[in-house]
């Protein structure tokens, strides 16, 4: 196995007596650790649209990957924005 390779991220429910649930998020993944890359920008250059949320950017690799890729996207290029509001990471 690689140095770099992370799992993939996971979440743990746990559901209360009540039946409500409590997530946590498995930390230091895959989706953590997102590197912006050279065939990244390549790709990103030609995107008509990205979708991208908040979770992903828990972590400063990831968020700067996707800052990155979305300063690097086409004039006119559509921009989604999934927010992901969770109780430790908004």
């Amino acid at each position: 196995m690689l140095e770099n390779n992370k799992v993939t991220g996971a979440v743990n429910v746990e559901l209360s007596e009540d039946g409500i649930p409590t997530y946590t998020f498995v930390e230091y993944t895959a989706y953590d650790n997102i590197p912006f890359s050279e065939d990244l920008e390549s790709v990103a250059k030609e995107l008509d649209m990205v979708c991208f949320g908040t979770l992903a950017q828990r972590g400063s690799v990831s968020h700067e990957t996707i800052m990155r890729v979305l300063s690097t996207l086409k004039e006119g290029a559509i921009k989604v924005f999934d927010v992901n509001l969770r109780r430790e990471y908004y």
